[in-house]
């Protein structure tokens, strides 16, 4: 077989027994999918926004816009809220506890309009699973807004004279405020303003354990967390209370052990010892009532279900037993009653709502095409030396044979610095060098012992899918904090995928890329998508479980800003049985300007004044140059559909 013979039979190639269950598989969509997702027969990916046998196929949805858009299932927000009320009335019911339970959705996890609304809006009140929880005045504003009826504002965070003021204000109205202290600096100001309104709300206090936190978020708990009093502080806290006769004002204990904690037993010692907390103060006197356990209910972002930090070895409905149980077992010992849980599993309910839909713009592969002349035997010696290594696979081991390649392509590339080599052979070098190692690794077998190193082949042969989306604007968390996120193809997943891939977005940075991918490896530089067709329909990727702080954390990396985004809702009535709102187009260019302290009007002006500036230039050319820059302003950020 020649070298040009063989380039086909280097092209993996799909298999006739691949099935809808394979992608399943290989995309761990059942894993992660927590029954919202699923793939028809024809390969489409399907979301099932409620959980239940409703469905609507992802891909239809974008004939109303164009990628990148950010969905969000408004019925996946309900969903998962009355999914955790479901789990503590349960457990509640199960430990025969005398409390009641009460969710708090945190505003930090998403502040936006549309979600705010579909979680506060539109409910029967005696129904209604969330309160709210904030940790600024900006915050503290759109809650008390939003707020109806009984529902808590809990509020956290550090706070000044105006934040205080207003929620005493707010509580003097008849509004359920919580002031929880996170420092004793903040006692006085609510002391003076206690005075100058002559009313107090009710009282927290949030407390730092001992008990640390897991992950990426561990800093955030434990004795070195910038929230909290410690044990000193909170004795006099308590001193304070009782010298002011305030003693009946403080009626809940909080306390917070992280973001996104992936093991149950984490979660378990800080409940302990915060229930400890918590019957003290009672036995001390204070009334109590309310028990805040904070965040930290993980979602299963890779569906591993184990300690890794993208995962979570526990379900929500065993977090929800664990937190009854111990609460339930420290106050029994104490002969304390029993308080009202509260819990701001904000990322639990709001993190599965959000799907980001990307398009593939092109695709950048190795090229292991042979140059015409170099195919010969009086070829250069070192072409000779590489097609000999890619000729006899069987003379040496693989690892020796990657080493050899190497070795001849460092050789090549050293003389061409020299001036020794032409740009022809430099590129013959390159070709049979990536030919060679595509070779080896498509020889690599899972089941047996392989070098590390010649995994690793995986990221220098893997194909670029450019993406038309900012890895900084729609998933901040994958760059700064290597989260991993469920990536999926909406479409041919009937078909076998056969080209190892990455994404990687079209902002101007090295990091603008996806690096992390779910897998079997703890860390998976390559992900499987499907080969391109030439002038075929266009391959969109989805991100899952983008929901949760993505939207407040994104950054304008290249100017490049918030893109297209859609509300859908289940409608039974609806032929197609949802609807589907464009309500919120992507930011434009003089949107993204403006934050940069650019006027478009401005800048038109002075595009007009700079071609004054060029002589004999034709009238008409300069009025079209100027409408087409007036254009672009408007334009979106990111590149316009193909």
């Amino acid at each position: 077989m020649s070298i040009d013979d063989r380039t086909e039979s280097l092209e993996p190639s799909g298999s006739q027994s691949w099935s809808i269950d394979d992608a399943e598989s290989l995309y761990g969509i059942k894993r992660w999918g927590q029954k919202l997702f699923s793939v028809d027969a024809d390969g489409s990916l399907l979301v099932h926004p409620a959980a239940d046998d409703r469905t609507i196929r992802i891909r239809d949805l974008l004939s109303g816009t164009h990628a990148p858009v950010l969905i969000r299932f408004h019925d996946t927000l309900k969903h998962q809220a009355h999914r955790l009320k479901r789990a503590f009335a349960k457990a509640i019911r199960t430990e025969k506890y005398s409390g009641s339970y009460y969710a708090a959705f945190p505003l930090k996890v998403n502040p936006y309009k549309e979600v705010l609304n579909a979680l506060f809006s539109n409910w029967d009140e005696d129904d209604h699973p969330m309160s709210f929880e904030v940790g600024s005045k900006p915050e503290l504003l759109i809650a008390l807004s939003l707020h109806r009826g009984k529902r808590f504002i809990l509020c956290n965070g550090f706070k000044d004279r105006g934040y205080i003021d207003l929620a005493i204000r707010a509580s003097k109205l008849g509004k359920p405020v919580i002031l929880i202290v996170e420092r004793m600096s903040e006692m006085q100001y609510i002391l003076d303003q206690s005075k100058v309104h002559e009313h107090l709300p009710m009282l927290g206090v949030r407390v730092k354990l001992y008990s640390y936190g897991e992950g990426k978020w561990a800093s955030s708990s434990g004795e070195n967390s910038k929230f909290g009093l410690n044990t000193m502080e909170v004795m006099k806290f308590c001193e304070l209370l009782k010298t002011e006769g305030l003693t009946e004002q403080l009626r809940l204990l909080h306390f917070h052990t992280g973001s996104q904690i992936p093991d149950i037993r984490t979660i378990k010692r800080a409940l302990v010892e915060a229930s400890q907390f918590y019957c003290q103060l009672s036995s001390m006197g204070f009334p109590m009532g309310y028990m805040d356990v904070g965040g930290g209910l993980a979602i299963d972002y890779d569906g591993s279900r184990t300690r890794e930090w993208s995962s979570m070895n526990y379900t929500m409905e065993q977090y929800a037993r664990d937190v009854v149980f111990n609460i339930k077992e420290i106050c029994f010992t104490h002969k304390v009653a029993e308080p009202n849980i509260i819990s701001e599993s904000g990322r639990a309910i709001a993190g599965p709502h959000a799907f980001l839909v990307i398009e593939t713009m092109s695709v950048v592969a190795k090229s292991s095409e042979l140059l015409h002349g170099f195919v010969s035997h009086s070829a250069p010696r070192i072409i000779r030396d590489l097609r000999e290594i890619l000729d006899n696979p069987g003379r040496y081991n693989r690892l020796e044979r990657l080493y050899d390649a190497r070795q001849k392509r460092d050789e090549a590339f050293a003389l061409f610095n020299l001036g020794y080599l032409d740009l022809e052979t430099r590129a013959a070098v390159e070709s049979l060098f990536w030919r060679i190692c595509m070779e080896i690794h498509g020889t690599l077998d899972e089941s047996k012992f392989t070098p590390e190193e010649l995994w690793t082949l995986d990221r220098s042969l893997c194909e670029q899918f450019i993406c038309n989306f900012s890895v900084f604007q729609s998933i901040p968390d994958h760059w700064a904090l290597d989260q991993r996120f469920p990536i999926v193809p909406l479409q041919r997943l009937d078909e076998e995928p056969t080209v190892n891939a990455r994404i990687v977005d079209i902002t101007c940075d090295s990091d603008g890329e996806i690096h992390d991918y779910l897998g079997e490896l703890e860390h998976n530089q390559t992900l499987l998508l499907h080969k391109q067709k030439e002038g075929g329909d266009p391959y969109y990727v989805g991100v899952a479980f983008t929901g949760a702080y993505q939207d407040v954390l994104n950054t304008s990396h290249n100017l490049f800003d918030r893109t297209n985004e859609m509300q859908v809702w289940l409608d039974d009535e609806s032929e197609t049985g949802y609807q589907a709102v464009v309500n919120n187009d992507a930011s434009s260019v003089s949107d993204v300007l403006r934050n940069a302290q650019f006027e478009s009007g401005e800048l038109v002006e002075l595009m007009r004044k700079s071609l004054d500036s060029y002589e004999n230039l034709d009238d008409a050319l300069r009025a079209d140059f100027v409408e087409e820059y007036s254009r672009q302003i408007r334009n979106t950020t990111y590149l316009e559909p193909r």
